[in-house]
């Protein structure tokens, strides 16, 4: 899987040294795996999704990219509409990367490189809203409203925190929608919330397993729903722990489905943020495709939690 293999990096990630640490991959995927490596810079929008929806055709095996969110699921973007899909893989260079903390990767970037070293192939799923591809998570709401605003030299600089400071605006914004959520089976109609997550892992916005049951391969979407306009709400459910509850109650509900329509019955419009990016207005639909990615991962790690944060002394690491 690793013959010809094409490394799409953000040069604005990982503080501007996602170039650096895509010469440390090529490195070694050409003396561990004898690899013919090529390394392309993204310039502007577009350019993953351009590069990863030819590559098949240009006879590369995998595609590795090095970004956030946004450059991962541009990539992905790009390899679905492939008629000669190669092998997906990703260094998480971004401010939040959800999608690496289902994956085990290390937040270190040179671990994370090392990783490589010893992989194996799963499927993840790919869920579509409108029609375009998303891989992680889909919010609404007055708090990832204001986190849509979150500057990219501010994402530099701060990190999360970024995202904390722009988030906090947003919390104490009053208002709220009234939506109508259709699954294949229910309709919930009228509800009135000032916060949705639609994730297909276990790790939304950086906090991991807030759906416990939740998987990368499950075949599902799963939706918390906090219900009320009022942030404190939010607040409340919080502190009460209702983002990890699996079962619907009075102040949330969580559903899981392969489908979901979102409808807005306010007067003001509702636009929803697609993997940390401005995505469509309300109404949207969002279902899981059938195919699959085939994704290289880390192999599994019985050193678990200790081996991923540790400090390299302590792992005994060269």
């Amino acid at each position: 899987m690793f013959e010809k293999v094409l490394l799409i990096a953000n040069p604005a990630s990982g503080k501007n040294k996602a170039l650096v640490i895509a010469h440390r991959l090529s490195y070694l995927l050409i003396h561990e795996y004898a690899s013919h490596v090529e390394i392309r810079a993204t310039q502007q929008e577009g350019d993953a999704e351009e590069w990863a929806k030819v590559a098949g055709e240009e006879g590369f095996s995998a595609v590795i990219c090095l970004g956030g969110d946004g450059t991962v699921n541009e990539t992905v973007q790009g390899l679905v509409q492939s008629n000669l899909r190669p092998y997906f893989s990703f260094i998480p260079l971004g401010t939040v990367n959800d999608l690496w903390r289902s994956f085990n990767f290390y937040i270190d970037h040179d671990l994370a490189v090392r990783q490589f070293r010893n992989v194996q192939v799963d499927t993840m799923d790919i869920a579509t809203v409108n029609g375009k591809v998303f891989i992680n998570v889909v919010a609404l709401g007055s708090i990832p409203e204001s986190v849509m605003h979150t500057d990219s030299v501010d994402k530099n600089l701060l990190g999360f925190f970024a995202y904390v400071k722009e988030g906090i605006g947003g919390f104490f914004d009053w208002r709220g929608y009234s939506l109508t959520i259709e699954t294949r089976e229910k309709i919930f109609e009228e509800v009135d919330t000032n916060l949705v997550l639609i994730g297909l892992t276990s790790s939304i916005s950086g906090y991991e397993q807030v759906i416990p049951h939740a998987d990368y391969n499950d075949g599902f979407m799963h939706m918390i729903l906090i219900k009320g306009r009022s942030p404190l709400d939010t607040l409340k459910e919080v502190f009460d722990g209702g983002l990890v509850k699996a079962n619907v109650n009075d102040a949330a509900i969580l559903i899981s489905s392969d489908y979901f329509k979102i409808t807005n019955n306010s007067s003001r419009n509702a636009r929803i943020n697609v993997d940390g990016d401005p995505g469509p207005e309300l109404p949207v639909e969002l279902e899981i495709l059938n195919d699959k990615l085939q994704v290289i991962i880390p192999a599994k790690d019985d050193k678990g939690i200790f081996q991923r944060f540790s400090p390299a002394f302590l792992r005994g690491d060269q």
